[in-house]
């Protein structure tokens, strides 16, 4: 997919995830589908990044983007800000106590397992990236098991451990590529 693509798509996700309101409204009767929403921006915000340099137009664009429905939105800075450093932490405090936003960690887990399952162009950088991001986020949750379902923790860890085990297949691949085209010199 052509990069003017990618960025007409994240325009149209960008104005769809806008009219979700109030976030915290919205998640408590349409979690899966905010969850959707804005994993699917997620999605083609980081293709446009991962496949563009940086501080290109078309890099620029996409920050912008993101920027603008900050500015259009204010109820959904927490969740953009995972979309521009998803290394950043969602614990809170309220009150003097400690709650894990679940839906946060769920999202971005659903997203990356998403990004795995659907990866046409296996780039070993951009592959090292999410099996990163994906080790983070399988840490977190074990951190916050408690705060999570049975079934919920169990389904994202499954999910989690099927795409690291994808990652590591691939890595074998290339692993085993780059030594047999050693051997034949």
């Amino acid at each position: 997919m052509q990069i003017i693509e990618v960025l007409n798509k994240l325009r149209k996700y960008a104005k769809d995830f806008e009219l979700v309101g109030d976030a915290n409204k919205y998640i408590k009767t349409n979690k899966e589908d905010f969850i959707s929403k804005w994993a699917k921006l997620n999605q083609y915000y980081n293709y446009v990044l991962s496949n563009t340099e940086e501080l290109s137009d078309e890099w620029f664009e996409a920050v912008e983007i993101i920027n603008d429905l900050a500015l259009a939105n204010p109820s959904l800075d927490t969740w953009l800000e995972m979309i521009i450093d998803p290394r950043n932490e969602k614990i809170k405090t309220s009150n003097q106590v400690t709650y894990m936003d679940t839906s946060a960690l769920s999202g971005r887990i659903e997203n990356l397992v998403n990004e795995i399952e659907r990866m046409q162009h296996w780039d070993q950088e951009y592959v090292e990236f999410v099996g990163w991001q994906l080790q983070e986020c399988q840490i977190k949750l074990i951190q916050n098991q408690s705060a999570f379902e049975t079934s919920v923790y169990h389904s994202l860890m499954n999910d989690i451990t099927a795409s690291l085990e994808k990652i590591g297949i691939f890595n074998n691949m290339i692993d085993s590529d780059l030594i047999v085209g050693m051997g034949s010199r």
